[in-house]
């Protein structure tokens, strides 16, 4: 049945015989389309006080589109927004008529939706380094007096007076969210995981009532997960806010314990199932460090694991016919430092610090698992010459490669796949992978072709990254940061094949968090 835009049929109604809740978003036949090329084609949705919602759906689907719409970040083609947050309604009609265009009041814009109650995290963390944890969701308070700087001088006991009020408040929130202790400290000296607990405390600190969360799950390892999930569940429990998650194949089976409904976007429309209908459909909720580990399962294989210093584990795979005495990359007592941080190696001093010592030999595959803030993207780096290292030595065949520049190190036989931020936006796809002098295009990545790089998801950006890495031809050693993450299933199984099909080829180095026991 069509929901039309009207408050009083917002108010509540009787959703697949569940006790009444009230409607608080509709949205009806949301178009979009980039350059021509339609992502969204007709989306019609609807959200109730407290549910909470698994946005899944295929690479370039269009799945951050449709939260960038609903959160006032990007205006849809033609469509009908409404929301119901307070006891009035908010309609928006696209595309935007002329009186609509020049009414100051009623332009759809992200600061607009957050003063109703809309709130969002994104997937890279978005936290103010400048400030503690505590001043990040403090700041969020809407309504403070003293942002008003004719009030700030002239009622200055009033500021004061709320200014510790609002302190309070979050000091509250901080012990429910466990890190009362962590509450000074500043987002560079704490986990990812507890990045992202800050992250959502400070837009339900400012008011959401409706949450969209754009893959809270992803980089993180089993803690990071733990702690994130405990502070979903207890959102779940009051069914107050109403969250929607953005989630990728691979953590999409911790979703799927609270998601109450389940919208699937498949070639620009969306299909909407409850948690129960769906469930038994979604079997595939294996991460990156279990697709790797299954390659074990061939007999001609065996598996040597090194402790790292900090808690991490290189796990490698090696045929058992075959010796590895001939390391290809040598890595000795190396340390990273950022500012005054020691990232990489262990201990207080100058003196006593421990680097981090390792070998990769030819042909071999290594899998690197590490906690969140253990350095794995920062090791990978330094190898690649991204960042500078602090101390120690890196060889490759015997001579040292930690002074030359990266392109020396390319022309090596060096490839590394960053986990983020991997692609020339500027360039369209077909420039991207001449640069990389990738002839024929590799099957995997063939639909992108006539795309421009800025107008790929965050998934076909991945696959781009990870295939081309794959493809290069004369390369001696592949890495490649968490290449699973953001890839639907389909492209986790063709990447996974193409690893293994590569076993015994080239030395692959992959790094994914440590989400997974040690494997023996």
């Amino acid at each position: 049945m069509k929901i039309a835009l009207q408050a009083e049929q917002a108010i509540s109604i009787v959703f697949k015989g569940k006790m009444e809740k009230r409607i608080i978003l509709v949205a009806e036949n949301i178009v979009k389309s980039f350059d021509g090329n339609k992502i969204l084609k007709g989306i019609n949705l609807t959200l109730q006080q407290g549910e909470f919602v698994l946005l899944r759906g295929d690479n370039g689907s269009g799945k951050t589109t449709l939260l960038n719409i609903l959160t006032g970040n990007l205006e849809p083609d033609s469509g009908k927004i409404m929301f119901a947050l307070d006891k009035d309604s908010e309609h928006f009609v696209f595309p935007n008529s002329w009186l609509s265009n020049i009414n100051p009041f009623n332009h759809f814009t992200p600061e607009r939706l957050s003063r109703e109650g809309v709130g969002r995290t994104w997937q890279e963390i978005r936290l103010f380094q400048s400030l503690n944890l505590r001043e990040n969701v403090s700041i969020a308070t809407p309504g403070q007096i003293g942002e008003n700087p004719f009030w700030a001088l002239f009622r200055y006991r009033s500021v004061r007076k709320q200014s510790n009020s609002v302190l309070k408040a979050a000091k509250a929130m901080f012990s429910k969210l466990g890190l009362e202790e962590r509450q000074g400290s500043h987002p560079d000296k704490i986990s990812l995981g507890q990045a992202k607990r800050v992250a959502m405390a400070r837009a339900i600190q400012a008011g959401a009532q409706v949450l969209y969360l754009d893959e809270p799950l992803s980089g993180l390892d089993s803690n990071g997960i733990k702690e994130v999930m405990g502070f979903l569940e207890d959102l779940r429990s009051k069914a107050i806010v109403s969250v929607v998650i953005v989630e990728h194949v691979l953590n999409v089976s911790h979703i799927m314990t609270l998601a109450d409904t389940i919208w699937t976007i498949t070639e620009g429309k969306i299909t909407c199932g409850d948690e129960e209908e769906t469930k038994q459909q979604n079997s595939f909720h294996i991460h990156g460090a279990d697709v790797l580990v299954k390659l074990t399962e061939d007999s001609t294989y065996k598996i040597v694991n090194q402790d790292l210093p900090g808690g991490a584990v290189l796990t490698r795979l090696r045929r058992e016919d075959s010796t590895y005495t001939e390391p290809i990359l040598e890595v000795r007592d190396l340390t990273v430092r950022r500012g005054n941080r020691l990232v990489i190696g262990e201990g207080s001093t100058s003196e006593a610090v421990k680097g981090v010592s390792f070998e990769l030999f030819k042909e071999e595959f290594i899998l690197l698992q590490a906690p969140n803030g253990w350095g794995k993207t920062t090791l990978l780096e330094a190898i690649a010459g991204i960042t500078s290292i602090s101390g120690g030595t890196i060889r490759m065949n015997g001579e040292a490669i930690e002074s030359l520049p990266v392109w020396e190190r390319v022309n090596k036989g060096i490839q590394y796949a960053q986990a983020r931020d991997h692609t020339f936006r500027g360039l369209s796809v077909n420039e991207a992978l001449n640069l990389s002098r990738i002839k024929p295009t590799p099957q995997a990545v063939a639909s992108l072709e006539g795309k421009n790089c800025a107008d790929l998801s965050g998934g076909e950006q991945q696959k781009l990254a990870v295939w081309s890495v794959l493809s290069t031809e004369h390369v001696k050693i592949i890495m490649m940061d968490e290449p699973f993450s953001a890839l639907d299933e389909v492209s986790v199984s063709k990447l996974a094949s193409k690893v293994k099909e590569m076993l015994g080829k080239k030395t692959i180095l992959i790094a994914v968090p440590n989400k997974i026991e040690k494997v023996v």
